[in-house]
Order: structure tokens, then sequence, then C-alpha cells
């Protein structure tokens, strides 16, 4: 297998330039992956680093990152969740989900306001500029994912899926803070 990828149109490692074959290229060419090319964390991590990168480029001028992505996108299907709530949805501690939230609500995309039932706890919801960026970002975002699944016959995209979902059902099986069962995620719902 050969690594690393290059993105459409960039030089292949060692292209000749005008100056020649730069030395890091050549170097490049002659890394020994060993197994690494074998295990699935690594082809996992390897495609999340390419759609972040592409993700980046889409939708640089947003100033969006993958994760505020899904929060708006939790929001927005979700209105009047909690912060726990969210936390819990991602399978993460709510210190970890707080400062984003904060920056999407110092950019004025997301509102807290208090639950009449529990004044303790913040409804979170998505302001008309939440939404409205929301929808921006979606349309990019699903021109991701038709990039993506042209690269797959749509069974295939539905068993990567399952397996995907599998894998994250056997690794947080045995962790005490595991995200949801995969099971339970179903689109629109």
């Amino acid at each position: 297998m050969a690594f690393p990828s290059r993105a459409a149109g960039a030089a292949a490692p060692g292209a000749a330039s005008a100056s020649g074959p730069r030395p890091e290229d050549r170097a490049a060419d002659r890394i020994n992956y060993g197994k690494l090319p074998e295990y699935l964390g690594f082809n996992l991590r390897r495609a999340q680093a390419a759609l972040f990168v592409d993700f980046a480029r889409l939708t640089g001028d947003l100033d969006l990152t993958p994760g505020q992505f899904s929060l708006l996108m939790l929001l927005a299907a979700n209105p009047g969740i909690s912060q726990i709530g969210l936390s819990r949805a991602f399978g993460l501690d709510k210190s970890t989900v707080s400062p984003s939230i904060d920056r999407l609500e110092k950019r004025g995309l997301v509102e807290r306001t208090r639950t009449p039932n529990d004044r303790r706890f913040y409804a979170l919801h998505l302001t008309a500029a939440g939404r409205d960026l929301l929808a921006r970002a979606t349309e990019r975002v699903e021109r991701q994912e038709d990039m993506m699944a042209s690269a797959l016959a749509p069974d295939e995209r539905r068993a990567m899926i399952d397996m995907l979902r599998r894998v994250e059902t056997a690794l947080c099986s045995g962790g005490e803070a595991a995200p949801a069962p995969a099971a339970r995620i179903k689109a629109g719902s």
C-alpha cells in the first residue's frame, strides 16, 4: 500500500521542480510504514485527517470546525437540549462541550435559556444566525458526503456506516463513559 496519498494536483514526492527534487520528498519515498497500513485505527485516522482538511477547505469562510458543525446539527434537531444532553450524545464530558457552546454563543449562533422546571439547567437553542450558518454549512457538508459516497457503491456506503458503528460499539463496550450505543444513532431521529 502506498502512503502518503496526495491531494489531486499535488506533486508526487520526489517530483522534479525548478530546483530538482527536494531532499524531504526523497526521504518520504523511502518511509517504511511497517504494519501501520494493516491497522484499522491508522486508516481511520488518515481518513479522518483527509475529511477534516477537506471540511476546512469547504467551510473555511464560515469559521466552523467539524465539532461545531455537529453541535449545531444536534441543536437544530433537538431544540432545548441541555449541555448535559449534548455531552451524552457525543460521549464527552460536559467540560469538553461547554467551551464549544461558549464560543458558539459568543458568535451569536446559540442561546442559553434557563429551563422553567429546573433553574440549574440551561436549554440550548439555535439563533436565526445559527440556523442560517448551519444551512450554509450543511449544503457544503452534503457536497463532501456526495464526494465520499461517489467512491463507494451504495451498498458499500451502508455497509461502511454499519461497520464503523460496530467498531465504535466494540471500543466503547468496556468504557465507563461510553457514548450512546451506535445502534440508536439514526438519521433524522
